[in-house]
């Protein structure tokens, strides 16, 4: 319960939460107690954006120990992962997300990728900044420069995905 409340008490009680609550929320590990703590943070979906900045490392690299020990909040962090990117880190740091693209599994990141596109669709970000915007560090996945509406990869046969194919949703 603590945790799910963790962006109030950032900013409501910040020298308590900095002192009790942020350590323990930056050891995202497979014990029980961080789990329950976690759980809880990701219940509520959508930390602020000061929690996300805190936790900007937990994020970026903590899909293995979500996958091992909280298998149901994976939509929630890969929601949560994806916001970060598209709001946060992403746009300064095309490769914030390498560590999560590079362990997930294809079904995640192709999740994760459709929920970035929905963000910056929300935002209305247009297609030409989406060619820098979304070029994902070392994975590879970029809109094309040439059709700023496609999405492609070069380890997957050249194929292109249509940007308006890149809906949020989860995948079959």
């Amino acid at each position: 319960m603590v945790a799910e409340y963790a962006s109030n008490l950032q900013f409501r009680a910040p020298e308590w939460f900095g002192e009790q609550l942020l350590p323990r929320l930056r050891m995202l590990d497979n014990g029980s107690h961080a789990r329950a703590l976690w759980a809880g943070l990701l219940t509520r979906k959508f930390p602020g954006p000061r929690l996300r900045e805190a936790l900007q490392d937990e994020i970026r690299t903590g899909w293995s120990q979500i996958e091992s020990g909280l298998p149901g909040s994976i939509e929630s962090f890969i929601q949560l992962h994806s916001i970060c990117f598209a709001f946060d880190f992403g746009h300064a740091n095309h490769e914030w997300a390498d560590a999560f693209l590079t362990h997930a599994p294809e079904s995640a990141r192709e999740r994760w990728i459709r929920s970035v596109a929905h963000y910056l669709d929300q935002e209305g970000v247009p297609p030409s900044t989406r060619s820098f915007y979304l070029r994902i560090g070392a994975t590879g996945w970029m809109v094309s420069r040439r059709s700023p509406n496609r999405m492609s990869h070069p380890g997957v046969s050249g194929e292109q995905i249509p940007w308006k194919d890149l809906s949020y949703g989860t995948s079959q």
